[in-house]
């Protein structure tokens, strides 16, 4: 056994389809199972987790936050939870990337239609990576 392989998780990806599991990457699935040859296994399904990424985060927070609170006068922290209590957001953390999605494009429409405030799309923003 590798070291420190009782610790090590690994994702592998795919979709059941007629009962069966299809994986995206069934090479690299044997591969790491040959490694737990005559071990014990624990195989945990669950549901693909969508969680948001880090681009959608540096554009929430690098634009939207920081565009609607300099035009407002909040300073990011304050911004960020009037925002989450005007769209009735407890946390923003616990949104998925497709939930994430959704609250930015409410605070978009809701910054040009109530406030007049055109904030630049998520596709046309240069992260600086």
């Amino acid at each position: 056994m590798v070291p420190g392989m009782a610790t090590l998780n690994k994702i592998f990806r795919g979709k059941v389809e007629g009962g069966r599991i299809r994986l995206l990457n069934k090479g690299a699935f044997r591969s790491y199972l040959a490694l737990f040859e005559g071990k014990p296994i624990e195989l945990i399904i669950r549901e693909k987790r969508y969680v948001r990424s880090d681009e959608q985060n540096k554009y929430y927070w690098g634009v939207i936050v920081a565009i609607l609170g300099d035009n407002l006068g909040y300073e990011k922290d304050e911004m960020h939870e009037n925002l989450k209590k005007k769209f009735g957001i407890k946390s923003t953390s616990d949104l998925k990337s497709p939930e994430f999605k959704e609250y930015i494009n409410k605070i978009i429409v809701w910054a040009a239609s109530d406030l007049g405030i055109a904030l630049p799309d998520p596709d046309s923003v240069d992260d600086g990576g």
